[in-house]
């Protein structure tokens, strides 16, 4: 039988040897009113947002923000169709995880990129889960008490700071919060298929009847339960330690497993009843495996042991930590993360492990504390099931699979150190019983607990308002730390304290040689100071250590360019383009090189790509514009523009350019309207009101176009070529009336003053034709022999032939009008 379509009726077998689900707790309890859950709730709230509000004053930061909200060209552009599809086909960040790219698109969508409004939507999901935490536990134990602690350790532990202040880690708050639900949904499929007890059946058909009946009432919450954990998988896959929690939450709170053996069978069905659970948390391993691995995040390089001893001691870290929560940073360097990359460099070989005590003091108190829990797991069973629950969720995290150059980090705690939270606040309830006056003085001492958190993660998020000042204070508090060191030095250099930023970026490849983004922003120094060489040198290095860079492919390709020696500008741009398929930048840069080369049809393909990559990418837009104008693909180079124009409507320039491929092919009534837009939206400009007038001129609409001369020459009184162009105007308008050939003469004679070398051939065009208009033929032929002979040099036949046919005119005694 299917599990998806029958856990009712596994569970009824269940229910036949289990006990009630509801958890005993330490001391008797009261149960809450709805007012007294809603003002605990209010209270938590509250307590949360003045904790965390200086975040609402933070910026973004650049670690990670970027490359989530920032420079994602999808979710800065926000929630489209077109995002929604990417979202669910990208491996982009070294994860998968589309519901978390969605939320920052919905975000940009509402807020645009407005800092304090993405930190506002982090805080609230916080709110969010703490108020669910604390509802959802006083659902599964009755012990408001407890529960009222847990979720305000929760709410203001210093060590979730990170995971709140911190915009790029949405999915910690969104995971979490279907984590939660995932847990709710479970324990109301629990109730309905345990708590709906039947009666003890009289016969079969009785018996079938009670099975159906809790089958039928099972079922909904259940597969509730499995969307919500499949929507927190896409979230982070953090999670999939999910179905051991439940087997977890089996022995407490719900009090679903038994020891004895009796219970055995019964056990083996809970244990079936998450197979589905799990089957979607081997699915999410294999898919962020592949997806890391694919970007390079996973360290491989790290020998088993040497990840074990690290994972060993940040298991004690976290606690130490928990317990004090001193000395917290955005980033705490891995000792190792060097080894594998010492080849490189003989003088700087893998640095040394965590001395053996300390790997064997910390392995002695993990064990011990262990012990412990499986020995109270029936006197004291949160303690069991909080503390496996710690050790549990933090295996993804724990370095085991090394992803990233971290040791440890706090934001990995958000979910495990719930566990910790339950084992304290429930042991505290347990042992206050013995003591006069027990809750006066558990509740004094967690009020004080909580008061003290609550400052320190006020401090602790104070940090967070920009780069400069959260990567100084990890300098303050860690060693060796090359990735705070760089990240200051990046800071220094965005405010133009170039001197400063090299001596951080220089101290950060003293701490570690090894470490990239040191070597790839030095080379970005090197770069805005002018030194190409040292700049190309440090971009290398950068490739040595990270062949995939797709920064420092761009940027050597950059100054290979500037230096001109574009083949290998080419070669680089090629490079990158193989390592990261579907880089925007890098496939328009190729691109455009090979455009100005002439080498249209590779061109073309890397264009292509980059406006499939990036549909509004303005640059890519307009080469491909120009590729399909010289391949002679009007309609090619029109739709690009188009697809321009759609995205930028207020861009004159784009209307402009689109009007004049279509008066070249033909569609002279479409390019009207575009010149028109045009002018309108820059009516300042005097080369909208030029073309619209070259266009109205072309329809044989002269009226309109000696007006929109006359504005371009207003604005710009020294405008050769409007000039020339009313001079032919009001020396040939096939109207007498508009004709005037006096002041066409001055005009022309202007125009030809502000050509310079006087080789533009409409110029002596508009001079013969004045002065023809004038009676000066004499004139109008000498000026008229120029502009063919300018017309011939210069391959313009059209024109040439024009001109010998107004010599005919001038030799028979004739002035030139339009027809």
């Amino acid at each position: 039988m299917n599990q998806d379509e029958n856990p009712a009726g596994m569970m009824r077998l269940v229910q036949v040897q289990t006990s009630p689900t509801r958890a005993s707790t330490p001391n008797k309890t009261t149960k809450w009113s709805t007012a007294t859950r809603l003002i605990a709730c209010v209270a938590l709230g509250v307590a949360t947002l003045t904790t965390f509000w200086p975040v609402l004053h933070a910026n973004f930061i650049n670690f990670d923000d970027g490359e989530y909200v920032l420079q994602n060209p999808h979710v800065a552009t926000g929630l489209t169709p077109r995002n929604i599809v990417w979202a669910f086909t990208a491996s982009y960040a070294s994860n998968w995880h589309p519901l978390t790219w969605i939320s920052h698109m919905l975000d940009v969508q509402m807020f645009g990129l407005d800092p304090t409004a993405h930190h506002a939507v982090n805080l609230l999901l916080h709110i969010a889960n703490t108020t669910i935490l604390f509802l959802l536990l006083l659902r599964l134990t009755e012990a408001p008490w407890p529960s009222l602690a847990v979720a305000g350790l929760f709410a203001l532990h210093p060590l979730h700071v990170e995971s709140v202040a911190w915009v790029a880690e949405r999915k910690d708050l969104l995971s979490t919060l279907f984590f939660l639900l995932t847990i709710w949904a479970y324990a109301m499929y629990v109730e309905a298929t345990e708590g709906a007890r039947p009666p003890e059946p009289g016969g079969i058909g009785e018996d079938v009847a009670a099975t159906q009946s809790l089958r039928s009432a099972g079922t909904r919450p259940y597969r509730f339960a499995l969307v919500f954990f499949a929507l927190g998988l896409m979230s982070k896959p953090m999670l999939v330690t999910l179905p051991f929690v439940l087997l977890l939450l089996d022995y407490w709170p719900l009090c679903r497993i038994k020891p004895e053996p009796t219970g055995s069978s019964a056990r083996l069905l809970l244990l079936k009843e998450k197979i589905p659970f799990l089957l979607l948390a081997v699915v999410s391993c294999l898919v962020t495996f592949f997806v890391q691995s694919r970007a390079h995040s996973v360290k491989l390089f790290l020998p088993m042991t040497l990840r074990l001893e690290n994972a060993v001691v940040s298991y004690v870290a976290y606690l130490s930590k928990t317990v004090w929560p001193a000395r917290l940073c955005v980033f705490y360097p891995h000792p190792d993360t060097r080894y594998g990359l010492s080849h490189l460099d003989p003088a700087h070989p893998a640095s040394e492990q965590w001395p053996a005590w300390t790997i064997l003091v910390a392995a002695a108190g993990l064990l011990a504390v262990s012990f412990l829990a499986f020995r109270w797991r029936k006197s004291r069973p949160w303690v069991f099931t909080g503390w496996f629950w710690y050790l549990g969720t933090l295996v993804p995290v724990i370095g085991v699979v090394q992803v990233g150059m971290q040791r440890m980090a706090d934001r990995y705690t958000y979910i495990p150190l719930i566990g910790i939270f339950l084992s304290l606040a429930w042991s505290g309830d347990f042992y206050a019983q013995n003591l006069r006056q027990a809750r006066l003085v558990s509740s004094s001492l967690a009020a004080a607990v909580l008061l003290a958190c609550g400052l320190a993660a006020h401090t602790q998020a104070g940090y967070w308002h920009d780069d400069e000042v959260l990567f100084e204070h990890a300098l303050t508090v860690t060693t060796n730390n090359a990735v705070a060191e760089s990240h200051v030095g990046a800071a220094l250099a965005n405010r133009g304290r170039l001197d400063l930023a090299e001596q951080k970026f220089k101290i950060a490849l003293a701490d570690d040689p090894f470490f990239y983004f040191a070597h790839s922003a030095l080379g970005s120094l090197y770069e805005a100071e002018g030194h190409p060489e040292q700049s190309m040198q440090e971009y290398r290095r950068t490739l040595e250590l990270r062949p995939w860079d797709e920064f420092a492919h761009l940027h050597l390709a950059g100054v290979l360019h500037k230096l001109g020696r574009d083949e290998d500008a080419i070669a680089e741009y090629k490079k990158n383009v193989q390592a990261n398929p579907d880089s925007v930048e890098g496939n328009y840069q190729l691109g455009a090189m090979l455009l100005d080369r002439g080498e249209l049809a590779d061109a073309n393909y890397y264009l292509s790509k980059a406006v499939e990559l990036k549909p509004d990418h303005v640059d890519a837009l307009l080469c491909l514009a120009d590729l399909r104008t010289r391949q002679g693909k009007l309609p090619g180079a029109e739709a690009a523009l188009e697809a321009l124009v759609k995205i930028y409507p207020t861009n004159a320039e784009l209307r402009i350019n689109l009007a004049s491929l279509l008066w070249q092919g033909g569609q002279r009534t479409e390019a009207l309207k575009q010149y028109a837009r045009a002018v309108y939206l820059r009516p300042g400009e005097p080369i909208g009101h030029f073309d619209l007038a070259i266009a109205h001129a072309g329809s044989g609409e002269y009226q309109q176009a000696t007006k929109e001369l006359e504005e371009a020459i207003r604005l710009k009184p020294d405008y050769p070529e409007a000039l020339s162009e009313l001079a032919w105007l009001l020396a040939t308008n096939p109207h007498p009336d508009k004709r005037n050939g006096k002041r066409a003469l001055e005009l022309a004679r202007r125009s030809l003053e502000l050509a310079g070398a006087a080789d533009q051939v409409r110029t002596w065009a508009a001079l013969d034709v004045a002065c023809a208009e004038n009676g000066q033929f004499r004139d109008a032929t000498t000026a008229a022999q120029k502009a063919k002979d300018l017309a011939t040099r210069q391959g313009k036949t059209d024109l040439a032939q024009a001109a010998e046919e107004r010599l005919l005119l001038y030799q028979a005694g004739r002035p030139y009008h339009l027809p």
